[in-house]
């Protein structure tokens, strides 16, 4: 005589956010929820009713095992699996509440220790290696890009406007400003290095 079929009921919003709290996958949750109906069952019958791969449902219900949510037994030889009180459910959030907490207080000790390893990692100075007038000319640009919040340099203006005749004093300076980009500057003594020094306040340098 055929096995009777037996339906699963439909998993409500509220269940399935339940489940989602408690760690469990959809397809954990599914067979989680047959268990609570037949009670008892072999890992091939749970996977048939369950539409679930044979392989992958047996490895679920390990998971569920290893959760708490359910537990092996042995009838003739054969093993069966069947599921432990939905109060373990609660259990199961608890531990991860506990696991959070603990993951809260290392986050909290070792982040600032990260985000210095990090700004170490990204804020890392470059060499480049650039000739003739062009690579120079290229240069001035990438520092006086305007997504810059502020610009380290040392330059002797006296030799720069030699090749950029008032570039630096004209053009770039004055688009520093612009975009409220400070500059922390260290000018070899010339006139030109005077002339813009006087004007440190106004053009925002230091």
């Amino acid at each position: 005589m055929p096995r009777k079929s037996v339906e699963i009921p439909r998993v409500d919003d509220r269940l399935e956010l339940l489940f989602r709290h408690a760690g469990l996958t959809e397809k954990q949750a599914k067979l989680y929820r047959l268990l609570l109906v037949v009670g008892s069952e072999k890992a091939s019958t749970l996977s048939q009713r369950s539409g679930i791969k044979r392989s992958n449902a047996y490895a679920l219900l390990e998971d569920l095992v290893h959760k708490g949510l359910a537990s092996k037994i042995e009838k003739a030889g054969i093993q069966y699996f069947r599921p432990e009180p939905p109060t373990k459910l609660l259990e199961v959030i608890t531990g991860q509440e506990k696991n959070l907490a603990a993951a809260k207080s290392l986050a909290g000790d070792l982040v600032p220790q990260l985000t210095r390893q990090w700004k170490r990692a990204v804020e890392r100075p470059t060499v480049r290696h650039v000739e003739g007038e062009e690579g120079l000319y290229q240069v001035f640009e990438d520092i006086y890009q305007p997504n810059k919040k502020e610009i380290h340099g040392c330059v002797d203006l006296e030799v720069v406007g030699k090749v950029f005749p008032k570039h630096i004093t004209h053009e770039l300076i004055p688009r520093r400003v612009k975009y409220g980009m400070k500059a922390w500057a260290i000018l070899g003594d010339s006139p030109a290095a005077r002339e813009v020094a006087s004007k440190d306040k106004d053009q925002i340098r230091t």
